[in-house]
């Protein structure tokens, strides 16, 4: 299906791929995350002029009659327009980890520079607890 979708795009002249979207990634002693596939849109934005439209519109169009999929811009270039498209339950999947997984990382790195002697020990448990500490005051995760 994702191959579909990125050549379609294609053929309307933009840069399509398919790649996939990395969610909730941190490491515990466990490495947690998961992946989902998707199709990656990049487009200069001289090449548009500025206009993200046309690269909407091929998106819809490359989508359209395919339940449950969806796109998403993303804003990390300037220069670039970007675009994730993937099922609306991988996005939403992948959103509910990251949360997760964000709040686990600034437990984590809070722990570390509170106490740095953890860190140039290499001995992360401090941090590692810190870490699950956010998440369970968070309500993510059993005390």
């Amino acid at each position: 299906m994702f191959e579909r979708i990125a050549d379609r795009i294609k053929r309307n002249g933009f840069n399509a791929f398919t790649s996939v979207i990395s969610a909730g990634l941190y490491f515990d002693g466990t490495q947690h995350g998961e992946l989902f596939p998707c199709v990656h849109v990049s487009v200069n934005v001289r090449d548009v002029d500025y206009n993200r439209r046309p690269i909407e519109k091929a998106i819809k169009a490359a989508t359209r009659n395919l339940d449950g999929v969806t796109f998403k811009q993303l804003n990390h270039n300037p220069y670039y327009y970007s675009y994730y498209i993937a099922r609306r339950v991988d996005f939403e999947r992948a959103d509910e980890l990251n949360k997760k997984s964000r709040t686990f990382l600034e437990g984590f790195w809070q722990a570390i520079h509170e106490h740095g002697d953890a860190a140039r020990a290499n001995n992360a448990a401090l941090a590692i607890d810190a870490g699950h500490a956010a998440m369970v005051a968070a309500g993510m995760i059993g005390g």
